[in-house]
């Protein structure tokens, strides 16, 4: 099975768009209410082309990683997401057992407590790991799934 065929793509970017506003997060200059509404991958693509006179977006590569925040993790995302108002990027694997997870990296050796790679561990082998940040720091975090991310976008 192919993860990055056009139909993930797809669904990514909607993962991406419909973390853009969420509820708390600072929107100074934006008007009030104002959500994202996207129909079809036309208005998609004008909405990611730079206009001078848009409020400016900015992405999270993996999520926006900070010091006791791991890389492709939820809680990544909803601390950056509570700053101000984002774009959010992150990588999908699957496991042993078909599942889809958010992990950027084939190994499980530099973003977790684990070792080996994605593809032989199963999701509840995965689910057990805890997350470290970019400073090696073990998180209380966990492996999240596509579609954990899904439902909180």
């Amino acid at each position: 099975m192919n993860i990055r065929t056009p139909h993930y793509f797809l669904l990514l970017i909607c993962f991406i768009v419909s973390s853009c506003f969420r509820n708390g997060a600072n929107t100074d200059g934006l008007p009030v209410g104002k959500r994202i509404q996207l129909q079809n991958v036309e208005e998609l693509y004008q909405f990611l082309t730079y206009d001078d006179n848009r409020y400016p977006l900015v992405s999270l590569h993996r999520g926006g990683p900070a010091s006791g925040y791991p890389e492709n993790a939820i809680e990544t995302f909803s601390y950056n997401a509570s700053l101000q108002p984002v774009l959010v990027e992150c990588d999908v694997r699957i496991s042993k057992d078909s599942a889809l997870i958010l992990m950027h990296d084939n190994t499980l050796n530099r973003t977790t407590t684990g070792r080996g790679t994605v593809n032989a561990s199963t999701l509840a082998e995965l689910k057990s790991l805890r997350l470290l940040d970019n400073n090696k720091k073990i998180t209380p975090y966990r492996i999240p799934t596509l579609e954990e991310a899904l439902a909180w976008g």
